[in-house]
Formats: structure tokens, sequence, C-alpha cells
């Protein structure tokens, strides 16, 4: 399921559609979601991805961080919860980005929130890898699910 927020900005493509060498290959539903961008059908309140590009992130660590705060805050109620970056960290400590923000504070804020709310950042070479680790991210936490359910039910 794709957040129907996820629309095309300056600094974001519209979402990703799953669509290129996925195996199983999914079907992407736009629907409105909770928090977050992705999720899977069903599990809504299970399951949630971020996705970021890294000026979105580097909005979210400045000028939007309140906002950005009281997301992460909603994730961590999920079972499982992940920021996906569209960008190296590298990008993020060098200050590869436009933004008064100064990359040493802009990295120890990510580590901060990691700590604090208890949920990963992966930073992805690009897009394509972003989307492969949301993807797959997703695939195993249905696959997890799958197997609590069937140990519920076989110990009936």
């Amino acid at each position: 399921m794709r957040d129907t927020r996820e629309q095309k900005r300056q600094d974001k493509a519209l979402g990703w559609m799953f669509d290129r060498g996925f195996d199983p290959a999914p079907v992407v539903i736009t629907r409105g979601l909770p928090t977050g961008d992705y999720s899977l059908l069903g599990l809504e309140n299970d399951v949630i991805v971020e996705r970021k590009t890294l000026p979105d992130l580097v909005a979210c660590l400045g000028r939007e961080r309140e906002r950005f705060e009281n997301e992460l805050l909603r994730m961590r109620g999920f079972s499982a919860a992940v920021v996906i970056v569209e960008s190296l960290f590298d990008e993020l400590a060098q200050g590869n980005y436009r933004s008064q923000l100064d990359p040493k504070c802009a990295v120890q804020t990510v580590i901060s929130f990691c700590a604090n709310y208890r949920i990963p950042f992966f930073f992805c070479k690009n897009g394509k890898a972003a989307e492969r680790c949301a993807y797959d991210f997703l695939r195993h936490y249905h696959a997890h699910f799958k197997r609590k359910i069937k140990a519920v039910l076989d110990a009936k």
C-alpha cells in the first residue's frame, strides 16, 4: 500500500511502484495511511515504512523537526517501522545538501532519533535501492506475520 500523500514534489518523485524486478510483483494500492508512506494491506496499523529523500530528511531534522518527531512517536507504536532514506549516510555527514543545518548536528539528530524512538534509519544508495529495501522490509515482515499466525492456529 502507498499513502495518498506520496505525491510528486520538487525533491520527491512520485512514490515507489515496485513494478520492476520484484518477485513476487506486488499490487500497489494507493490509500490513506494513518502515518508513514508504505504498508501492507490489512496490516496498516502493524508495519510502516517512511520514505525520505535527502532534502526531505534534512528539512525534517531542521525546520520540520517537531512534525517529524510527532510522526516518529506514532511510528513507535507499530510492530515494525523504518525510515528509508534515498541517499547514502555519507551525503548527510558531508553536508551534501542545500541547507544551513550543520552536518554534525544532522548526523547526531538521526542517531538520537534512532535511540530515542527505537526506529531504524536505512540509508540507501539511490531511489531504486531504497525501493528494494522497502520491498524486502515489508516482505520479511509479512513472512514473519504469517509464521506467527500459523503458530497460533497450530497450537489450537
